[in-house]
């Protein structure tokens, strides 16, 4: 079952991206979208993104995130 903070972060992803599709969203996009310190939205996305919820698309090693939903959360 998914933490609350981690389906938080998958529903701001999706709800960012239908607003605007080209938007890219890192962790302190999601950090001002939720008011969570941005420790929190690396842990919970990190969660995400290992299971597949969400794709990271950052090209450079230590370049700009650029968060994707992923596969439907099957699990909630």
């Amino acid at each position: 079952m998914a933490r609350v903070a981690v389906t938080q972060i998958v529903d701001a992803v999706a709800k960012l991206k239908e607003d605007d599709s080209t938007q890219q969203i890192g962790y302190s996009t999601l950090e001002k979208e939720l008011g969570i310190h941005r420790g929190q939205i690396m842990r919970d996305a990190r969660k995400a993104i290992s299971k597949g919820w969400i794709i990271d698309n950052q090209i450079k090693k230590y370049g700009l995130r650029d968060l994707v939903l992923g596969d439907p959360c099957s699990e909630w």
